[in-house]
């Protein structure tokens, strides 16, 4: 199984990701669906049966989320045995935004990927 799921959260009107892509009303929404998908994809994999996952760590509000240390403390409670992680880098492309004059956090340019085996 492949999940590529939306990564970010209460999208504002000047968000370029956010009008860009779909995402959640909500951090506790996005958590909800992706423990529940969590659980449909280990109840739905046949022993030995793979999921590769992409998700992406966000700031949002000056506070971190940890999306891709979620994912993988849920796939390791849930009984699956993490295979992979594949870090993706993004190009260098030039920060903008409303708020840049006062980054407080390292700026976010990659993608996790997690491949999860079901024992």
């Amino acid at each position: 199984m492949v999940c590529d799921l939306p990564f970010i959260h209460a999208p504002g009107k000047r968000s370029i990701i956010g009008n860009r892509f779909a995402g959640f009303k909500s951090q506790a929404e996005l958590r909800s669906v992706y423990q529940d998908a969590m659980f449909e994809f280990y109840r739905a994999l046949a022993p030995n049966g793979i999921v590769a996952w992409k998700c992406q760590d966000i700031v949002e509000s000056g506070k971190q989320n940890w999306t891709s240390c979620w994912l993988w403390l849920w796939a390791v409670e849930i009984g699956f045995y993490p295979l992979d992680q594949i870090v993706v880098i993004g190009g260098g492309r030039k920060i903008t935004g409303h708020n840049h004059g006062r980054q407080i956090h390292a700026r976010r340019g990659h993608c996790v990927w997690w491949v999860l085996r079901k024992p």
